[in-house]
């Protein structure tokens, strides 16, 4: 990355989220960091956590950092590939274009984020309540009743259950 005159240099300190949590495309500290940086300036973070008072005296605890661009977040990549197809959809459409270039391209592949992880308690429970619905009950049913009895509103789940052939106090906690 490019520095620019190093003699009237200054040291910055950024109070943030930690690092490793910043989003590059969004967070507007992230982007004062990096021109502060490209002027030739320190670049110092600190958490809230690093800040603290003792007596009367402020104490920072900050670490320096230097600061890459290193590309788009894979949503801000969809996004903007999005917005291009349309484009050329809409070029093609309208005559403008005779071929579509953007319709061979890949977007980049979605992550999944790992589910919750259940207590034994959660799983007991989870398990009474699928053996004890009636199988016979459209499937519809039977998940509503279970979703609801799970813990979001019981005397919903009550009816329901109770459409599925199970009543409520059958399930225990």
């Amino acid at each position: 990355m490019a520095k620019r005159n190093k003699t009237t240099a200054r040291k910055f300190a950024f109070i943030m989220d930690p690092l490793e949590r910043v989003l590059v495309d969004k967070d507007t500290t992230f982007v004062f960091m990096l021109e502060a940086q490209f002027r030739g300036h320190e670049i110092y973070f600190l958490g809230l956590r690093d800040l603290y008072a003792r007596g009367r005296q402020v104490i920072a605890r900050a670490r320096q950092c230097e600061l890459t661009r290193r590309g788009m977040t894979a949503a801000t990549v969809a996004r903007r590939l999005s917005a291009i197809r349309q484009l050329y959809r809409f070029l093609y459409a309208e005559g403008q274009r005779k071929d579509d270039p953007a319709a061979v391209l890949e977007g980049p592949k979605r992550v999944r984020a790992l589910p919750k992880t259940l207590t034994l308690s959660e799983v007991d429970r989870l398990l009474r309540v699928a053996t004890i619905c009636d199988p016979a009950a459209p499937l519809a049913v039977r998940l509503r009743a279970a979703r609801l009895a799970w813990g979001q509103a019981e005397q919903d789940a009550a009816v329901h259950l109770q459409a599925a052939g199970t009543e409520l106090a059958d399930i225990g906690e």
